[in-house]
């Protein structure tokens, strides 16, 4: 069987994503079906890494993630399936771009979300796709790059939420007292887990918008410089 053909032909590769040590990830056509579908293999081939995914990719599987596909054995390489979404990487000029405040709270309740619906998965695999962040600028969402790297040494999953949030909001001098206060309650460990900062993200989101849509500069300016206070009376 040809090389650019996986789990007895039914997955034909279209090209690599990214490799490592004992790994190889390819996009693909799961040409099986009339759709031809796109997906994401993630193919390891060392043994102590393979007893290592296995049990991670069967846990994922009980979780019942929507856009995982399955895994399959095959000339000793284990592989791990999923749909192909289609997004953007984040630009290293998000930060500096001055997106519609509207935008950026989008972004953050499609994070937020996203990771209330994937909180039944190993820290593992949520630390995994948490480092794959696309997004997808029409619809104002993110979605999962699914390369499934085999090593990850840092599984705090709160730690990487509060690092994209940072990104994503932002503490900009016209940012509300709330999008401030809930950045400082993420970042010192506050909440317990996802679901606790999406109640709370859910209970300010509005109050955001409305704060951006009634302008007053002036009150920004007067809270921006409070804050700025209140930060150097602490040092």
């Amino acid at each position: 069987m040809s090389d650019n053909l996986k789990d007895n032909g039914r997955y034909k590769i279209i090209n690599m994503l990214a490799s490592g040590r004992g790994f190889e990830c390819y996009a693909a056509l799961d040409i099986s079906t009339s759709e031809h579908n796109q997906v994401v293999l993630n193919c390891y081939s060392q043994g102590d890494i393979i007893r290592n995914m296995v049990p991670r990719y069967y846990d994922l599987e009980k979780s019942g993630f929507i856009d995982y596909v399955g895994c399959f054995t095959e000339k000793g390489v284990f592989s791990g399936v999923f749909n192909l979404i289609v997004g953007e990487p984040i630009s290293d000029d998000f930060e500096k771009n001055d997106m519609d405040v509207a935008e950026r709270v989008d972004y953050t309740e499609s994070l937020l979300h996203k990771a209330l619906e994937n909180a039944m998965m190993s820290e593992y695999m949520q630390c995994s796709i948490l480092d794959n962040i696309l997004l997808i600028p029409k619809k104002h969402e993110i979605c999962y790059n699914y390369c499934i790297y085999p090593e990850i040494t840092n599984l705090d999953v709160i730690s990487r939420i509060s690092d994209l949030l940072e990104l994503f909001l932002q503490r900009k001098w016209n940012a509300t007292d709330e999008q401030i206060d809930f950045l400082d309650k993420i970042k010192s460990n506050e909440f317990s887990n996802i679901s606790a900062i999406y109640s709370h993200w859910r209970n300010i989101n509005q109050k955001i918008l409305s704060d951006i849509e009634k302008g007053n500069l002036i009150g920004k300016g007067i809270r921006y410089l409070k804050r700025r206070i209140k930060n150097l009376k602490k040092k």
